[in-house]
């Protein structure tokens, strides 16, 4: 009996292993039927797959690893883009795609260009091995409805320029400060910028060619806009700019000074630029906004304010949501707006201006600041004043086009050419190109867009030889890219115009009439132009913009060719009313308690309908007016 039930025990605790080896354990893989199942499913094919798509800078190369059916890895290749703005969606998106298996994921704010290149290279790959994109397409929903409630002195929206100005500024007034930034990442557009303009910091008196005074400074300023600005305000921004470039040196922040930026302006008296150098403008103002956490303040991004909170006519702090759809309520006494204009909104631009830009921003730039200012009752001011900075082809419609539309971007500003309008006019010296301000004023003023007019021996040539071969010995104009050289060939240019003939960016035909019929210009118009702009360029001068003899190329034999142009813009200029203490006022004029405002979310009182020929102002405002914003409203929580 004994031996009997030895035995049993033995046979059960077999049949137990048995069943516990037949059983699937939580974290077995998947078996090859299920396997085989997830691949029928998703019609992907295992393999790795690579495919590319343009960013803001270029292309972003991605590969994509199949296995089992699904998208098992995402990874990165080469890429141009911008340092400071691309880490986030380059660690982000790919673990996202693979973790729901979908390509509807929310692009980064502030890195929408990147994001969207590697979601389109995701989805080119996904086709590539058999699958549709309609089935990766399922959205991520956000996933909190949690409030959270901070308590500050000082609330800063935005962590561009002038808001991490703004907020490192209140911290050193022994504030307590909150940064709301709806990116990911701080800097702004002003992470893309070159430097900023000053006058009289010590890096400047140091240089023995500046001479010019302050008050100098401001009479050439008021000319320029024919006085319809003011100069209490602009005044505040010159005295107080070389406090700002010695403040940003104190702080860690690296820059030299050099003057000028554009080879036009170098004869310019005007000496205020003051270039970043170093690690450069975001990861320093990044270091300097980690300081925060000394007075139990923080950076929160991806974080988007919405409503400014009011009590009694007061201040008395900002409503926001988190990415995830947190809602975010911080009470505070002052909050200081610097969210950088409306520039990146396509329907803002529109209707302040009425025709389309080229836009060149992180596509934060909404008008959130402006916004909700007015929905408190603040007052306007110049509201639709944009800068205007350079020229370029139309990016809407060369984004797709290859290598970019690089080449077509250099023709839109080739001086050699004839640049007419839709009327069929000449409307300007094509070399006025150099100077980025005069160039944005003038073809802004034409409206969506103006063309470039050569000839079938101007593309040849410059296709053979460059410029060179034209008699021209001067590089293009540069706007944000390395400009044309004048002794290289332009090898992709043909290739460009061939595609851009598909939506009209380009335009070929063998008369001049039918080229002007297909393009919507005037006919008589633009035949009686290119007659008089022979005879200047037989005669050697040019009668009526007195252009440089180098540049002036006759269009002589069909077939002829119209590039598009259009203006480009950097952020609008106009928003917000303030007092030369950066406190927003009403529509009656009076100050509303503890609201404050920084960058070009307020500098319409410093402009009459268009930018300044200096360098770097806009940014030597954004940091100025940020640092005594912040100085300000630090100063004001303690009353």
């Amino acid at each position: 009996m004994k031996i009997k039930k030895t035995l049993l025990i033995l046979l059960c605790l077999l049949m137990v292993v048995s069943m516990a080896a037949c059983s699937p354990s939580s974290d077995q893989s998947e078996t090859p039927a299920s396997k085989a199942e997830t691949a029928k499913n998703t019609g992907l094919s295992d393999g790795t797959y690579t495919a590319s798509s343009k960013g803001h800078n270029g292309d972003v190369n991605v590969t994509v690893l199949i296995s089992n059916g699904k998208v098992e890895q995402v990874q990165i290749g080469e890429h141009n883009e911008t340092e400071g703005i691309y880490e986030t969606p380059v660690e982000r998106i790919p673990k996202a795609i693979v973790e729901h298996q979908s390509i509807a994921i929310d692009a980064v704010s502030g890195a929408t260009y990147t994001s969207k290149a590697i979601l389109d290279a995701v989805s080119q790959c996904i086709q590539q091995a058999g699958g549709k994109i309609e089935d990766f397409s399922t959205p991520v929903e956000k996933s909190s409805n949690a409030v959270e409630e901070y308590e500050a002195d000082v609330v800063v929206i935005g962590a561009g320029g002038s808001g991490s100005a703004s907020a490192v500024a209140a911290h050193q007034k022994g504030a307590k400060v909150i940064v709301i930034e709806k990116s990911a990442n701080v800097g702004g557009s002003a992470a893309l910028s070159g430097g900023m303009a000053a006058v009289n910091s010590s890096l400047q008196i140091a240089d023995p060619e500046t001479t010019f005074t302050p008050s100098e400074w401001l009479a050439d300023w008021l000319k320029q806009q024919n006085y319809m600005v003011s100069a209490p305000m602009i005044y505040k921004f010159i005295s107080e700019s070389g406090r700002t470039v010695d403040w940003l040196l104190e702080n860690g922040m690296e820059m030299d000074f050099v003057a000028h930026h554009q080879e036009a302006l170098v004869d310019s008296p005007f000496r205020t630029y003051h270039a970043w150098a170093g690690e450069g403008f975001a990861a320093s103002m990044a270091k300097m906004l980690s300081k925060l956490s000394e007075n139990n303040g923080q950076l929160m991004t991806e974080t988007t304010a919405t409503q400014l909170i009011m009590e009694d006519g007061k201040i008395a702090g900002v409503r926001a949501e988190k990415s995830d759809g947190t809602l975010v309520i911080i009470k505070s006494p002052a909050v200081i707006l610097a969210t950088g204009g409306y520039g990146a909104s396509e329907e803002q631009i529109m209707e302040v201006l009425g025709f389309k830009t080229n836009g060149i921003n992180t596509g934060t730039q909404t008008g959130d600041g402006i916004s909700m200012a007015i929905a408190v009752g603040a007052a306007t001011e110049g509201y639709s004043n944009v800068e205007f900075h350079g020229a370029h082809s139309a990016f809407d419609l060369i984004e797709d086009l290859p290598n970019g539309g690089s080449s077509l971007n250099h023709m839109a500003i080739n001086a050699a050419g004839l640049w007419v309008n839709v009327d069929g006019y000449r409307f300007t010296n094509e070399d006025i190109c150099y100077d980025s301000s005069y160039i944005g004023n003038v073809v802004a003023k034409q409206g969506d867009h103006y063309y470039v007019l050569v000839d079938q021996n101007f593309i040849d040539t410059l296709s053979d030889t460059g410029a060179t071969g034209l008699g021209i010995t001067k590089d293009g104009a540069s706007f944000g890219v390395d400009g044309a050289r004048h002794d290289v060939a332009w090898t992709t240019l043909k290739e460009e115009i061939e595609a851009g003939l598909e939506n009209g960016v380009t335009v070929k035909a063998d008369t001049l009439e039918d080229l002007a019929i297909q393009a919507g210009i005037n006919v008589n118009n633009l035949i009686d132009t290119v007659k008089t702009y022979n005879e200047y360029c037989r005669a050697g001068t040019d009668h009526m913009f007195s252009k440089e003899e180098q540049f002036m190329v006759p269009v002589v034999d069909g077939p002829y060719y119209l590039i598009m142009g259009r203006t480009t813009q950097l952020c609008s200029l106009g928003g917000v009313k303030i007092t030369t203490d950066m406190e927003v006022v009403d529509t009656n004029n009076q100050v509303i308690p503890g609201l404050y405002s920084a960058g070009v979310d307020c500098s319409g009182s410093m402009y009459n309908n268009a930018y300044v020929s200096y360098e770097g102002v806009t940014m030597g405002w954004v940091m100025t007016s940020g640092r005594l914003a912040g100085e300000n409203a630090g100063e004001y929580v303690k009353q």
